[in-house]
C-alpha cells in the first residue's frame, strides 16, 4: 500500500504554529492546483479536519467532504464524516440522503438496518 501524500513545507510549519487559517488557505491553494485525484482526496480530508476541528467551521467541512464524493462517490470515510458533520448541523434532509447514500454502498446487513432505522426517526422527529 503507497503511503499517504505529504503536506508541503509551508503546511507542516502552519500546522506546527497551530496557524490554522494560513492552513486552510494553503490548502484550498494546493488542491486548486492539484490534478492528481488521490492527493486531491487527501488535501481535501485534510481541510476537512482542519476547517471543523480547528477553525470551527463545519459549512467548509462540509463543502471539503462533498468534494470528496464528488470525486470518489464511493468514499465511506468520507460518507460518514459528512453524516457526523451534516447532524451536527441539524441538516436532517440531506443526512438521511446520505444515509441512504450508505445503505447503497453497504453489505452489513446490520449497518444497513441501522441506517434505515435511524432515517426513519429522523423523518418522524425531526420531519414531520
Amino acid at each position: 500500500m503507497a503511503s499517504p501524500p505529504k503536506m508541503s513545507g509551508s503546511g507542516a510549519a502552519y500546522t506546527r504554529a497551530a496557524r490554522w487559517s494560513a492552513l486552510a488557505a494553503l490548502l484550498d491553494t494546493e488542491i486548486a492546483t492539484t490534478r492528481a485525484v488521490e492527493h486531491r482526496i487527501f488535501l481535501l480530508d485534510r481541510l476537512a479536519t482542519v476547517s471543523h476541528d480547528r477553525l470551527k467551521d463545519p459549512a467548509r467541512a462540509t463543502a471539503a467532504y462533498q468534494k470528496i464524493l464528488s470525486l470518489s462517490p464511493a468514499n465511506l470515510g468520507a460518507l460518514r464524516s459528512l453524516a457526523r458533520l451534516l447532524a451536527e448541523q441539524e441538516r436532517w434532509r440531506e443526512l438521511i440522503d446520505v444515509n441512504l447514500r450508505e445503505v447503497d454502498l453497504t453489505t452489513d446487513r446490520h449497518q444497513i438496518a441501522a441506517l434505515l432505522y435511524r432515517s426513519g426517526e429522523l423523518l418522524e422527529e425531526q420531519l414531520s
